[in-house]
């Protein structure tokens, strides 16, 4: 007789992490211990500590020298970044910005922002105005969000400082971050042979291994084009406010300048319809494992919220 009952969905299990890290992630990228997963640093392998600078970074000469520029600068409290974090998802989330906190962006000089860039041709240490920036194509939301950012800062006269790295960037570090968003994160989004908990699972991971990197990166970008800046003699001479503009889940960055010394105040637009009690609480469970260099079973096995 054939049962008539539905049968049950299925759950992610402890052993599935296993065959996701073997098929997908090459072995690399995370340890898995008895409830998840500890991210490890995308080129050296060793395990992420919390709080601490991924070592990978620590071995590209421009973000580690940007974040002894950061250290430095604030500890003279000389340097104050004004942290605005807003989604990215259309021209009227950048547009709230400057609404709500007009002084705040009225007076500092530079922005940093999430854009993608080149150096001009036959630059190899370029200042900000010796690129080229790549922005999202306008078409998306994403790209409708950027166009509206960067057609204000060049208004009110900023120097944009893109943050993240160049896309011409051949280092271990752009390469190894290339691979997880595209050779992975992208192949386990389209990958129809896995169950949808063990495909949310792999995703979840290749963004949280890519975004525990590129979250402190973008820091030690921001201190690069500073320290650029200053070397030049482009910076106002004393104490600077610098901008930084990020996306909402990006929070833990307030943590992170702290960290290094900086002080930082983070600014934020009011809550959109899409940010449902379900979402905020699972973005800030994400924003920990950020801190925390790992996810438990718990998380692995939630549904994503949107």
């Amino acid at each position: 007789m054939v049962s008539s009952e539905p049968s049950a969905a299925p759950v992610l299990q402890h052993k599935d992490l296993y065959d996701i890290r073997a098929t997908l992630f090459g072995g690399q990228y995370f340890d898995i211990d008895d409830d998840g997963i500890r991210t490890r640093d995308v080129v050296t392998g060793e395990t992420l500590r919390p709080d601490e600078i991924p070592p990978a970074l620590l071995l590209d000469p421009a973000l580690s020298a940007g974040f002894d520029y950061l250290r430095t600068r604030g500890k003279q409290n000389k340097l104050t970044v004004e942290l605005l974090l807003a989604p990215h998802s259309k021209a009227r989330d950048f547009t709230l910005m400057p609404e709500l906190h007009p002084e705040t962006m009225a007076e500092p000089p530079v922005m940093g922002i999430e854009a993608n860039w080149v150096p001009h041709d036959g630059v190899t240490s370029p200042l900000p105005d010796q690129i080229e920036l790549r922005p999202v194509p306008p078409a998306t939301g994403r790209g409708a969000f950027q166009q509206e950012q960067i057609s204000w800062l060049r208004t009110h006269s900023k120097t944009i400082l893109p943050c993240e790295l160049a896309d011409t960037d051949p280092s271990p570090l752009a390469q190894s971050l290339h691979h997880l968003w595209y050779g992975i994160y992208e192949k386990a989004a389209a990958d129809q042979t896995m169950t949808p908990p063990q495909r949310e699972a792999a995703c979840l991971i290749a963004r949280q291994v890519y975004q525990a990197t590129r979250q402190w990166a973008i820091l030690g970008q921001l201190g690069h084009w500073l320290h650029r800046l200053d070397t030049a003699d482009q910076l106002p001479t004393g104490h600077l406010t610098a901008l930084l503009m990020l996306g909402s889940w990006h929070h833990p960055s307030l943590h992170r300048l702290n960290l290094l010394h900086v002080p930082a105040h983070a600014h934020t637009t009011p809550d959109s319809p899409e940010d449902t009690p379900t979402r905020k609480a699972y973005g800030n469970t994400w924003m920990h494992t950020l801190r925390t260099m790992r996810m438990d079973m718990d998380f692995l096995q939630t549904p994503l919220p949107y």
